[in-house]
């Protein structure tokens, strides 16, 4: 598989995974750019109305919503009523509760993973609890599919090597 089919396989999973299994309406993954390590580019949305989607939010603790303040401190957040938390922007508009945790690889952090409720108090510290450790696996599974493309750059690049010096050669 390409990276393409990979990354389609992993985000179809973990809508599987957090929509059917674990009944979350609302998914919305974002990772840090890597040409601006402040932005937070969607990765995988399930349920968020388009203006969130197509809105900027960037890596900091004030002005970029609850996904912002979590990438910036790397701390969860779990908001029990929406309507009157003022770091919460509206991801869908039936929204009444969202839990958002950091995507952590070691110390570094990779991104959020939101997911959002319409009745309020839905998320309590045990959901947080798991939907921190499906995060990092989450991140495992981001991280090895950076990895498969850095290897598959690389064989490319090393083939390219060698058919230039085969024809580079004299005859």
């Amino acid at each position: 598989m390409g990276w393409e089919e990979r990354k389609g396989l992993l985000k179809s999973k973990i809508v599987h995974f957090t929509k059917d299994l674990l009944k979350f309406e609302t998914v919305e993954i974002r990772l840090l750019d890597h040409t601006n390590k402040k932005r937070l580019a969607p990765l995988l949305v399930y349920g968020m109305e388009q203006a969130a989607v197509e809105r900027e939010l960037f890596a900091e603790p004030t002005g970029n919503g609850v996904g912002g303040c979590v990438a910036a401190t790397g701390k969860s957040y779990l908001c029990l009523g929406t309507a009157h938390d003022p770091l919460y922007l509206v991801g869908n508009s039936n929204a009444r509760s969202s839990l958002t945790v950091p995507l952590k690889r070691h110390d570094g952090i990779l991104g959020t993973f939101n997911v959002e409720s319409s009745l309020e108090n839905a998320f309590n510290e045990k959901d947080q609890e798991f939907l921190e450790l499906f995060s990092r696996e989450v991140a495992v599974a981001l991280n090895t599919l950076e990895l498969l493309v850095v290897q598959q750059n690389a064989a490319a690049n090393e083939n390219t090597t060698r058919i230039l010096v085969s024809v580079a050669r004299p005859a």
